[in-house]
């Protein structure tokens, strides 16, 4: 990737994380969307379709944006080198050596692949995932992570010890080992 398009994207990023009211920092690491823009996902399939595709509590996570609970994938502590891929598209998400890790119980990235995602703000209620952990800042609003293909619901970006990280429900990812 060339270094101009490096400094747009950064650009970009920072300039829709400021509008979001998040600071600066998170704007490394979060891709952002543009607001007003309409999204066509390329990997569309009915209520049905998904449910045949996936298992009850991936459909959950994945199509109802709920959250797995923690130390419940074996991927929030995997450490080969390899690729984190969508599970509902097989979209390419994660490089593994962007992978950060925590005792949290969820993979955590430091960042994700180019247009790999959508995002949008969610206000979390007192006590839902980021507010509940030990470790975790205490965060009002933070940005959850879309795959830009098939609109899968894989996790948020989220304050984390003094960063901002991709906390990532497991359930939603491919891993695919670089020695495959």
């Amino acid at each position: 990737m060339s270094s101009d398009h490096m400094v747009r994207r950064s650009f970009l990023v920072a300039a829709s994380a400021l509008a979001l009211g998040l600071p600066a920092k998170a704007a490394a690491s979060a891709p952002g969307t543009r607001a007003g823009e309409a999204h066509l996902y390329s990997a569309a399939r009915s209520a049905g379709e998904w449910r045949a595709l996936l298992t009850a509590t991936e459909y959950e996570v994945l199509r109802e944006g709920r959250t797995e609970f923690p130390f419940t994938s074996p991927l929030w502590n995997e450490t080969r080198l390899g690729l984190y891929r969508c599970r509902g598209c097989d979209l390419p998400l994660f490089d593994a050596d962007w992978k950060v890790q925590l005792d949290k119980g969820w993979p955590f990235f430091r960042y994700a692949r180019d247009d790999a995602f959508l995002t949008r703000p969610e206000s979390l209620p007192p006590g839902y995932g980021a507010n509940s952990q030990p470790g975790l800042s205490r965060s009002e609003t933070v940005l959850e992570l879309h795959c830009r293909r098939c609109a899968s619901h894989v996790g948020h970006l989220l304050p984390v010890e003094s960063d901002f990280l991709h906390c990532v429900n497991g359930i939603a990812l491919k891993f695919e080992s670089a020695g495959a």
